[in-house]
């Protein structure tokens, strides 16, 4: 027997039932359509009656009627979703004030300002460039700026050893060369210890071998984190979604990227936690200035559904090193949902300290034909 909702469903729905329970499975798909908008239910509780429904197909009518009721129930409602505007105003400036302190830093505040803060619960943000650009020193710096605003993060690596992100982190923290780190004075040493002590429990990184997990498999780690070792993460970062391993079989990269990128995604908005990926660019696009979403690597679906799409450019004038192994890139904010896109940052990244440093922020077409060195540029993300 179908066990009694503790709801209140709706007439749509207890017919929907008495038509499935007398197995008129043509009768009730008519159902399922017809009350949809009568009743004020959306498309995915169409889709999740459907799915019961296949359930009769293979006459498990218990599961599929429970299913069903379920659907109608737990789905969305035209009158939860539309309300007059003007009769709001206190609950959206407190629902404004409450998203604002639930901003995850990016470890650079000049970032944060043009993002409007900051990575909000939900957003995807893609850190988009070519092999060496400094993507992997952005995600380190994005888990350091986290952690010093007492934000847990999960720092996946689907590239990189566990020895190599974890000198990273230790390079960022201390300011000293990787190639340096064990021969410099103990009170540097002392330096990264005291940031573990203060920092305790705020970084947790997680590697994986090159192609051996899914996006489920991440997922998997992370509800494991909060369910049994009481770690739960404020923000995720993944360097990069283009080395993992696609659930379904794909005879084309592209295929196998868009369904990858569609999960993390996903999982951002189901878990209403910030991701930040890196992700690659087309061969011919690595030595550009300005990068942005139409310079995506393998598939367009990487960036479609971003919200933040960051692209890090190095023409080749820039690309060269200087004594102490720094270089400048192009930060372009190509595509922001919230916030102010259409700005682009000269960056110098020193990759053998996990470190970025802004040098001016310019519009994004003034920055297209800037001398690499120089004033210039709009002055109102510049720090004094």
């Amino acid at each position: 027997m179908v066990t009694e909702s503790k709801k209140p469903v709706s007439p749509g729905a207890i017919a929907l039932a008495t038509a499935i329970f007398t197995e008129d499975i043509t009768r009730s798909k008519l159902y399922i359509s017809e009350h949809l908008l009568r009743y004020g239910l959306f498309w995915e509780i169409y889709k999740a009656t459907e799915r019961h429904v296949a359930l009769l197909d293979h006459e498990k009518y218990e599961e599929g009627i429970q299913g069903i009721l379920d659907a109608f129930e737990k789905g969305t409602r035209i009158g939860e979703v539309g309300r007059l505007h003007d009769v709001s105003l206190d609950e959206r400036l407190s629902w404004r004030k409450r998203k604002l302190e639930s901003a995850v830093p990016t470890g650079l505040p000049l970032f944060d300002e043009v993002l409007g803060g900051g990575l909000f619960p939900g957003q995807l943000m893609v850190l988009l460039g070519g092999t060496g650009v400094g993507k992997t020193t952005g995600s380190i710096l994005c888990a350091y700026g986290a952690a010093q605003a007492d934000r847990k993060v999960l720092l996946i690596s689907a590239e990189l050893s566990r020895e190599e992100i974890e000198t990273k982190l230790d390079c960022k923290i201390s300011g000293i060369r990787s190639d340096e780190l064990l021969s410099k004075e103990p009170e540097l040493i002392a330096k990264i210890k005291k940031f573990y002590k203060e920092r305790r429990g705020q970084i947790h990184v997680a590697w994986f071998e090159l192609g051996t997990a899914t996006v489920h498999d991440l997922r998997g780690y992370y509800r494991h984190l909060k369910q049994y070792q009481s770690f739960a993460p404020d923000l995720v970062i993944i360097d990069s979604p283009d080395n993992l391993k696609a659930m379904g079989r794909h005879s084309k990269k592209f295929e196998a990227l868009e369904e990858i990128y569609a999960a993390v995604f996903g999982w951002a908005g189901a878990d209403r936690i910030p991701i930040v990926v890196t992700s690659d660019v087309k061969q011919a696009s690595r030595k550009k200035r300005l990068i942005g979403v139409e310079d995506a690597g393998g598939s367009y679906e990487k960036v479609k559904k971003a919200d933040i799409v960051i692209g890090l450019g190095c023409d080749s004038d820039m690309r060269k090193e200087d004594d102490r192994g720094e270089f400048i890139i192009w930060a372009n904010f190509d595509k922001v949902r919230t916030g102010r896109g259409g700005v682009t940052f000269q960056v110098k990244v020193n990759p053998a300290t996990s470190s970025w440093s802004v040098i001016r922020a310019l519009e994004s077409e003034e920055a297209r034909e800037a001398p690499l060195k120089g004033k210039g540029g709009s002055t109102s993300f510049i720090q004094e």
